[in-house]
């Protein structure tokens, strides 16, 4: 069986697969996408809420479900910080569309299992599960948190990772208020992330949940989170009760610094599968198509100086840097003391606190910019002296407040 040879492959037909496969198709590059699934045409993680200025970026106007001009943060129905913008300024968008519209007239292989990816002279040799060989100059990553070319090429960087989950539900039949603006609901006595909730009209919407671990979480009890919050916390209870479920979807994310390299000699990393989700809120959408943006203009670089190594690879982890990296840093200490230190307590001051904010730094927190700045306004004496005690037993007893709540359990 002879080798194929191409110019780039993309593994993975996500959000970022798809949309640098859009990218790159029509170009004089020859380009092979493979999809493990039978199908590119459903993703299957579809529906995101994003910013208005990355739908406009990527052309995605035409498949938004709703737009929102506002957001609340809610904490266990106790305290509540509300933000509008007077505009339009965010919007869920359903990605399948997009998906179904795209006419590929690049090479397209599905239903593809890679059984092996090697470095070979130069270029990358990755082989199926019936033994085609397909070369390539580069490879791009796209598939998720399989992360499947990384560890066969052995760049997963040992130590835990924090990811998240998060459930959507796509629910018809509701009993919706008109209402313009989405909500963050966070309470510790189901879980130690947050719900949130996107009305699309008075009867359909999408409610969803997600939280940080460290292993595997089960299932069914996750989902069993989320639908005991509906059947017992206002208004949610009201609003949903005799909805019934269109669609549901258990998603596993990355909320960690990179644990995989972005980028290596003839090797790029996108979204998931470089470890890349949004580091405090989980949107990986936007992360997603960036990545894809960055990857088309280096890829672009390395044909134009016939370069395919990391010396020239690694503008695609410059970019990543300059746009989302100097933000890490604050984003793991929020999720340590979310994880470690939080009780019900914090969390409700913190909701609370929220509400210093002004929209513009609501925004920035939504789209994960956490600066230092973030801290000073959130932060007051009280609330800094229950973290410090916190910390205090945490490190010397290792307990974890957040498994002693203050509302104790529904």
């Amino acid at each position: 069986m002879s080798a194929k040879e191409y110019d780039v492959i993309i593994v993975g037909a996500g959000v970022s697969g798809l949309m640098l496969a859009k990218m790159l198709n029509g170009t004089n590059f020859k380009v092979l996408l493979i999809e493990n699934r039978d199908t590119i045409k459903i993703p299957w993680n579809h529906r995101y809420c994003t910013t208005m200025e990355i739908v406009k970026k990527f052309n995605l106007e035409q498949y938004i479900i709703k737009k929102f001009n506002g957001f609340g943060f809610l904490y266990a129905n106790l305290e509540k910080s509300e933000f509008s913008y007077g505009k339009d300024e965010f919007s869920v968008v359903d990605i399948t569309p997009f998906a179904q519209n795209l006419q590929l007239s690049l090479d397209v292989k599905m239903g593809t299992t890679i059984k092996e990816v090697k470095r070979n002279h130069g270029r990358v040799d990755i082989i199926d599960q019936f033994g085609q060989v397909y070369k390539t100059k580069i490879v791009v990553d796209c598939s998720g948190e399989s992360k499947i070319v990384s560890k066969y090429l052995g760049q997963i960087k040992k130590g835990k990772s924090i990811d998240f989950y998060s459930i959507s539900l796509e629910l018809e039949g509701c009993e919706i208020p008109e209402m313009r603006v989405f909500q963050f609901i966070a309470d510790m006595r189901y879980l130690n992330g947050a719900f949130w909730f996107y009305p699309y009209s008075a009867k359909k919407c999408q409610f969803g949940s997600t939280e940080w671990f460290t292993e595997y979480p089960d299932k069914d009890s996750e989902y069993e989170k989320i639908f005991r919050y509906i059947k017992n916390e206002s208004p949610f209870k009201e609003w949903l009760k005799n909805s019934t479920i269109k669609e549901k979807v258990f998603k596993i994310g990355p909320a960690t610094t990179m644990n995989v390299s972005l980028a290596e000699d003839n090797f790029l990393a996108c979204g998931n599968a470089a470890g890349a989700g949004t580091p405090a809120v989980g949107e990986g959408f936007r992360i997603a198509l960036e990545m894809a943006q960055s990857a088309y203009d280096t890829i672009n670089i390395a044909f134009d100086k016939s370069d395919f190594s990391r010396k020239t690879l690694i503008v695609h982890e410059q970019n990543f840097n300059l746009k989302f990296g100097k933000y890490y840093n604050y984003s793991r200490i929020i999720r340590f003391f979310v994880m470690n230190i939080f009780t019900s307590r914090e969390y409700a001051l913190f909701a609370k606190n929220m509400a210093r904010l002004s929209p513009e730094e609501s925004r920035q927190v939504l789209i994960s910019k956490i600066t230092i700045g973030f801290f000073f306004k959130i932060l007051d004496v009280p609330f800094a002296s229950y973290l410090f005690l916190n910390l205090v037993k945490f490190l010397i007893g290792g307990c974890k407040p957040l498994n002693k709540q203050t509302y104790g359990k529904s």
